[in-house]
């Protein structure tokens, strides 16, 4: 698979039909149990174009919820019966079986199951490959809602699956902590998520505060929100602040210019606003 314009559009497709292979086969376990999250959440909450930088991925994530899907043997057993296997020794990840290399890259899919929720899969039945803890995450157990999910044009009949999609505030905070994960890691780990900054920058150009606001009030209670919220609201503030490396990547992303110069302090700027969203809302 090349890395064209055209190797990427066809990756893309095949991502999200195997995003969507996935999600089916898992609706048997749970129908609300697993939240999409990642670019193809972003991409279908802030679809609009983004100063020409296309949507694209190469995978698909899925969050699950211990509470709705109690048996964490499920998830791997019942992606496994479907043609999945796990990605070598990177267990809790999951590849297409049958799909040859290069072109497996974009034949992937993640189960990350938030790290505050992670302990209340069952013990019994519990696999601990099955999905992969991941913090951040929590507040899109609860910041969801059904959207339809397609194909894109690929040569094959389409599909699609209606799924919970997570909402634009849990999507923020949980690139926001990918981004300060990664800017720990160091340059070169930063440099592999730039696209992630223009994601965020994406859902910012969508949020409205009082909305916001009153997501965050309406979730504050559940297990592992607070400190979720927290964490994205010090991550935005460090990562996206002034000349820091999140405005930086913006402007690489982007060719010189007015255009640059614009969406790298709206940037900053939203992020800001963001972040007073969460103080505000957090008791």
């Amino acid at each position: 698979m090349s890395d064209s314009g055209g190797g990427f559009a066809e990756a893309y497709a095949l991502a999200r039909r195997t995003l969507i292979e996935a999600a089916t086969a898992l609706h048997i376990v749970s129908t609300s149990g697993f939240v999409l999250v990642g670019a193809h959440a972003v991409y279908l909450r802030a679809p609009d174009s983004l100063f020409g930088i296309p949507a694209f991925t190469f995978d698909g994530d899925l969050a699950v919820n211990p509470r709705s899907v109690v048996y964490s043997d499920l998830v791997r057993k019942t992606l496994e019966a479907a043609g999945f296997d796990l990605r070598g020794r990177l267990a809790r990840l999951y590849v297409r079986r049958g799909i040859p290399e290069p072109e497996s890259r974009a034949a992937r899919v993640d189960v990350l199951v938030p790290a505050r929720v992670a302990h209340n899969w069952s013990a019994d039945r519990y696999d601990p490959l099955a999905a992969l803890s991941q913090p951040g995450l929590e507040i899109c157990l609860y910041d969801h809602s059904p959207m339809l999910v397609e194909t894109h044009s690929d040569g094959v009949p389409p599909r699609s699956i209606t799924l919970e999609v997570a909402g634009v505030v849990g999507l923020i905070v949980a690139k926001a902590w990918k981004l300060r994960e990664r800017e720990a890691d160091g340059a070169e780990a930063f440099a592999d998520v730039r696209k992630d900054v223009a994601d965020v920058y994406r859902l910012l150009r969508v949020m409205e505060p009082e909305p916001a606001i009153a997501t965050l009030r309406g979730v504050a209670h559940e297990p592992g929100v607070i400190e979720c919220a927290r964490g994205g609201m010090d991550a935005l503030r460090h990562v996206l602040r002034s000349r820091g490396p999140g405005e930086a990547a913006m402007r690489a992303l982007l060719p010189r210019g007015r255009a640059a110069d614009i969406a790298a302090r709206s940037l900053v700027i939203l992020a800001n606003e963001f972040a007073d969203c969460i103080e505000t809302a957090l008791p």
